[in-house]
């Protein structure tokens, strides 16, 4: 393969491309569906690991970045974070069977933190 440069100076300056402002909002709002994401994630492996402290704090984050979304966007879309009432019941699952006693063993039926299957 064939290795092409060209020499600039020092006067010689690129323009920035202008990116529109649509494209900068999608971009901007996989981002914060990745870090939804990860933060669900998280919250499954603080359940998993029994800190039901650090799950109910990922709650809270959750929480307060659709209070954000609702502030700075209002009711222009959907403000319901999809899975935020599966994992308070989860929490709260979690926090019953620790007060009792008893073993989870749903995890013996290859069922996940939030009742659904495993997909592993």
């Amino acid at each position: 393969m064939r290795l092409i440069s060209a020499f600039l100076g020092n006067s010689t300056s690129l323009a920035d491309a202008a990116v529109p402002k649509n494209r900068l909002d999608r971009i901007g709002q996989a981002a914060h569906r990745r870090l939804a994401d990860s933060i669900e994630e998280s919250f499954q492996h603080a359940c998993l690991l029994g800190d039901l402290e650090t799950a109910a704090d990922l709650i809270g984050v959750l929480e307060e970045q659709r209070d954000r979304w609702v502030a700075a966007h209002g009711s222009e879309r959907r403000s319901s974070h999809p899975h935020l009432a599966r994992m308070k019941e989860e929490l709260m699952r979690r926090r019953r069977v620790r007060l009792s006693g008893q073993s989870d063993d749903r995890y013996l039926e290859g069922q996940g933190p939030t009742g659904e299957a495993d997909q592993r």
